[in-house]
């Protein structure tokens, strides 16, 4: 497999498949931002854990479109999954927080409900937010999507979590990560993080309920995305250590 190749995405990629024209969007980034030419060697993923790599074979200009040859085909395991469930931060700090999220490990995205939530989801969340995670797991090089789910309240999601996922709470009074000794287990780790206001006392109290352990990210009070990015990194890093 091409480590140094640049990857695209291709929801229809499959392993039957010799050769495969790139969507429209996905063929303008090749050409305009890689300045991609015939014969450049391209890797493809289908975001569910399928990587095919081969060599651009034709360019076309009106409308913008690739098409790639492929004479190698890997499939990757998923593997334990982070789960990152957090309250929403105001504008493009939601953009921020899901792009670097991607990039630190996260699985999966529940946005929450909070009493002190600042923002919500709005009209076609799901579907800008998917972008933004395609974008980055080309750059990261992962083989599998995040999964997106709707937003939640946080009681609710409290209550459909699984006995054997084992919650983090970020918090600022949690344990400090390099004490964490224990080995994680678990197939699924879930990173909860409160809006800028925190989570009010009932909240804590739901989640503490279920058996959270507290996690103290940095000596600071953070920003929504800034304490997911940082959780997620840490329990993507506790896995592999567990693995």
């Amino acid at each position: 497999m091409n480590t140094q190749a640049p990857w695209f995405y291709s929801s229809g990629l499959s392993e039957s498949a010799t050769s495969i024209v790139l969507a429209e969007e996905e063929a303008r980034h090749a050409m305009a931002a890689r300045r991609l030419g015939t014969g450049d060697a391209v890797c493809i993923t289908n975001g569910r854990g399928l990587v095919a790599c081969g060599v651009v074979e034709n360019i076309g200009n009106r409308p913008p479109q690739v098409t790639v040859t492929l004479h190698e085909w890997q499939t990757l395991s998923r593997g334990p999954v982070v789960h990152l469930a957090s309250a929403l931060p105001k504008g493009d700090r939601q953009k921020t927080m899901l792009d670097m999220a991607t990039q630190a490990g996260m699985g999966v995205f529940t946005p929450l409900r909070c009493e002190r939530s600042v923002a919500s989801s709005g009209k076609n969340a799901i579907e800008r937010w998917q972008r933004v995670t395609i974008e980055s797991s080309k750059q990261c090089r992962r083989a599998w999507l995040p999964e997106l789910n709707t937003e939640t309240p946080l009681e609710d999601f409290l209550r459909a979590v699984s006995p054997k996922t084992q919650i983090f709470l970020a918090s600022p009074t949690g344990t400090s990560p390099i004490e964490l000794s224990q080995k994680i287990m678990h197939e699924e780790l879930v990173i909860l993080v409160g809006p800028e206001g925190g989570f009010t006392g009932p909240e804590l109290d739901r989640i503490r309920g279920r058996s959270s352990l507290e996690i103290r990210l940095a000596p600071t009070v953070l920003r929504t995305e800034t304490a997911a990015v940082l959780g997620v990194g840490l329990l993507s890093q506790l896995q592999s250590r567990a693995g």
